[in-house]
């Protein structure tokens, strides 16, 4: 795995996965109360059961993603519009196979109806998912370190080479005819 690639910290995963939460509640309680003719409480508890299953699947399932794309040498926040919708769809799909079982028991339907319910839900879900790590990922982008930003468009770097062992082009290498684009000097010691 390239050792230069950025990810989010646990606590930046922490902090979206609860406001990602604590929003799509918000917005689904009421709707779920009305839609079933159950009270808003009664909602509400299945919601946050179902909410708290989503938060620890979010920490684990973005901890995998965010490991292949550091494989892949890419930044969680510059993910390409295909790879986010590749991972809400994948991110709802482990959600429903979870809570079809809870839907069934906790609103005392047949498995058709808890996947009905599950299929609308999970449909708004994927939108508010994508719109959702766009939204946080421009609030909160990773951000590259003035020194990896300079590492990575500057330096002259072969695989596994430490940034002190290479041709720096405003080290006053880079014009001379004799120093070749893909040489490094090592530095001294």
């Amino acid at each position: 795995m390239p050792d230069k690639t950025i990810l989010r910290t646990g606590r930046d995963r922490l902090r979206y996965s609860i406001s990602f939460e604590v929003t799509l509640m918000a917005m689904l309680i009421p709707v779920g109360a009305v839609f079933f003719d159950k009270p808003l409480a009664e909602i509400g508890l299945l919601g946050v059961v179902l909410s708290l299953k989503a938060m620890v699947m979010h920490l684990v399932y973005n901890w995998v993603f965010d490991r292949i794309d550091a494989r892949s040498a890419r930044i969680s926040s510059e993910r390409s519009h295909v790879m986010r919708v590749v991972h809400a769809i994948g991110f709802e799909a482990s959600l429903t196979l979870t809570s079809l079982p809870i839907l069934m028991i906790w609103l005392k339907i047949g498995m058709y109806e808890a996947l009905a319910a599950d299929i609308v839900v999970t449909t708004f879900i994927v939108a508010y998912t994508y719109v959702f790590a766009l939204a946080y990922d421009k609030a909160f982008p990773v951000v590259r370190p003035p020194v990896a930003e300079a590492w990575n468009k500057q330096a002259i770097v072969p695989a596994g080479t430490a940034p002190d062992r290479c041709i720096r082009p405003e080290s006053g290498n880079a014009g001379r005819t004799d120093a070749r684009d893909d040489a490094v000097a090592p530095a001294p010691l």
